[in-house]
């Protein structure tokens, strides 16, 4: 499938997002293609990431929807429901992820 980049500026009913993702699937259930859509601001620099959000940090998230992770209860997964502000990065996928993955890919 085809994954797609957007940006935006902030959206009406989506204000508090960081960004989101939208996939779309053959009805055998083959992921054919995602838009990932990112807002535009709230990120910090990547050598200070002092205050703001890290851009890294929230496209793993996204990324994982766009390959079918739904969020997850581990606070320490990058696939957790919200993503902590700066200085606090993570940039990989955490153990339950990784499981998560391999389970919807056997």
């Amino acid at each position: 499938g085809q994954v797609r980049i957007a940006w935006r500026t902030p959206e009406a009913g989506r204000e508090g997002n960081l960004g989101y993702t939208e996939t779309f699937w053959e009805v055998d259930g083959d992921l054919t293609a995602a838009t990932i859509t990112m807002r535009l601001d709230w990120w910090a620099p990547r050598e200070d990431c002092q205050s703001g959000y890290d851009l890294e940090t929230a496209l793993l998230h996204e990324v994982g929807h766009a390959v079918g992770l739904p969020h997850s209860d581990d606070s320490a997964a990058i696939m957790y429901p919200w993503i902590p502000a700066c200085p606090d990065l993570r940039r990989q996928l955490g153990p339950a992820d990784i499981q998560n993955l391999r389970d919807l890919y056997r």
